[in-house]
């Protein structure tokens, strides 16, 4: 009986070492593919520069590159606010205008968004018939009561 379970250790040991083996050349066979991979489309990407540079110029390919950069990563090239000069005070209120926009633009409500992307102000609710029979201030300092 101690044999048969010798025998059969044996054979367990030779399957998982089969086993590893072949995990181990699958492993490789994958990287070397995506290392091939990655070498034919940088080979193909040069490949395409060389021939935009041929036909456009060295400038047009540079320019094209940085058009195509700044899309991609929405940079941003024009300025979200405007400080223009002019009127009586030498700009001061233009100015403080656009210090006041760009605080307004960083700051964030309670629940987490930037003030541009609060929705507009909710209209005001229709008054309750309670409401109706309040008192009003009269032009005159005095009250009435609306009816």
């Amino acid at each position: 009986m101690g044999l048969a379970v010798v025998y059969w250790v044996i054979i367990l040991v030779v399957a998982l070492v089969a086993q590893s083996e072949g995990i181990r050349d699958s492993t490789v066979n994958k990287a070397q593919g995506e290392a091939q991979a990655t070498v034919a489309v940088g080979e193909a990407k040069a490949r395409a520069y060389q021939a935009q540079t041929i036909v456009l110029g060295p400038d047009k390919v540079a320019l094209i590159q940085v058009i195509d950069r700044i899309g991609q990563d929405n940079v941003k090239i024009t300025p979200e606010i405007l400080v223009t000069g002019g009127g009586s005070d030498g700009g001061a209120t233009s100015l403080f205008s656009a210090y006041l926009a760009t605080l307004l633009s960083q700051s964030k409500p309670l629940d987490g968004r930037t003030v541009a992307q609060t929705p507009a102000a909710l209209p005001a609710p229709a008054p309750t018939p309670a409401a109706a029979t309040t008192a009003t201030p009269t032009s005159r300092g005095g009250s009435r009561t609306a009816s």
